[in-house]
């Protein structure tokens, strides 16, 4: 019981502080906010303009109040000169506990790309501006005392890259790839000075494999794997989506999903992630549920009586110009998860 109190206290609060020895934030549909999972792909997909947004709400059932996290995002990308170059900006806001930590961040993405029949690279680099914000008033005495340094606003500079390629094979199936690099600079984390005044953020990895499968005219297998890898920590979202084609015009598709995807420290589970979603013309709207499966999560349950909850719902809209010139990807979103 004394450890569920202490990880309940120190979730509220300091989670978010230690950053510099921990992972950055990850969508549990991270292949929904294509922006913040390679800059690459800015501008990869089959139209003008592409718009995307993710909202995360995590532990409702823990902390009574509010959530205690809350993640809105939006991003918006566009295509140039025959789809070979690509511009983006994206929007994040990490909220945690009603806003006692509170972290806005967002860049700018530029990205170029080869395309041939049957195969198509890009590379992506992004700048990046963050501002984290923490507001004493909503915290106790203990927690000032434990951390008397640390900064009410933290604002910081960073570059990211990447680089994303796709091939396709004969019966239009088609394999992903990419590796992008986080915090190029490794800017300092100058939120909490005490103790290590030099500290950096360290750089993160993330490498991406994916495939569109055909299996048959109405049905197709999505499957895909990100790694993340930051200051010696892992993780692993690993699944399959189904797509199902109720109908598959062109320009007036639908299309059904339903997935079953987890995430994994290590060799450890972390979480289940059940996906459902529709696609109709120019829309694809996808929910996902997390269910926690490691410890944290039955102590939690075990001591209250409820388990943490977490959700994710993303909404991407595509808009095409017929006079525009495309490259040869056949679906609406790509990649597609």
């Amino acid at each position: 019981m004394r450890r569920v109190k202490t990880i309940l206290n120190l979730a509220i609060v300091s989670v978010s502080f230690f950053n510099s020895q921990a992972q950055d934030f990850h969508f549990s549909q991270f292949y929904a906010s294509p922006l913040t999972l390679n800059p690459a792909l800015t501008g990869k997909f089959n139209g003008h303009m592409r718009l995307s947004s993710v909202y995360r709400a995590q532990w409702s059932n823990v902390n009574t109040t509010s959530y205690l996290y809350q993640t809105p995002s939006f991003s918006a990308d566009f295509n140039l000169f025959k789809n070979k170059i690509g511009l983006g900006v994206v929007l994040l806001n990490d909220q945690t506990n009603n806003k006692t930590f509170n972290t806005l961040e967002g860049g700018l993405s530029a990205s170029y790309k080869i395309i041939t029949e049957k195969f198509g690279i890009s590379f992506g680099l992004q700048g990046w501006y963050s501002q984290n914000y923490f507001d004493y008033n909503k915290v106790n005495q203990n927690f000032r005392q434990m951390e008397p340094t640390a900064a009410d606003v933290l604002r910081r500079f960073d570059f990211h890259a990447g680089i994303f390629s796709d091939y396709r094979l004969e019966n239009n199936s088609v394999l992903y790839g990419g590796f992008s690099a986080y915090h190029l600079i490794s800017p300092k984390d100058k939120f909490i000075t005490a103790g290590n005044p030099t500290a950096s953020l360290p750089m993160k990895f993330t490498a991406q494999l994916g495939g569109d499968l055909v299996l048959n005219d109405k049905v197709n297998l999505i499957p895909g794997l990100m790694y993340a890898y930051q200051a010696k920590a892992s993780q692993i979202n690993t699944g399959t989506t189904l797509a199902y084609n109720l109908r598959k015009e062109d320009d007036n598709h639908i299309i059904l999903y339903a997935g079953l995807w987890s995430r994994w420290n290590g060799i450890q589970t972390q979480a289940l992630i059940p996906k459902i979603g529709f696609e109709i013309k120019k829309i694809r709207v996808t929910a996902a549920y997390d269910i926690v499966t490691n410890s944290l999560g039955s102590e939690v349950n075990a001591s209250r009586s409820v388990h943490p909850n977490t959700f994710e719902i993303s909404l991407n809209y595509i808009f095409k110009n017929p006079e525009r010139s495309m490259d040869y990807d056949c679906f609406l979103f790509n990649p597609r998860y």
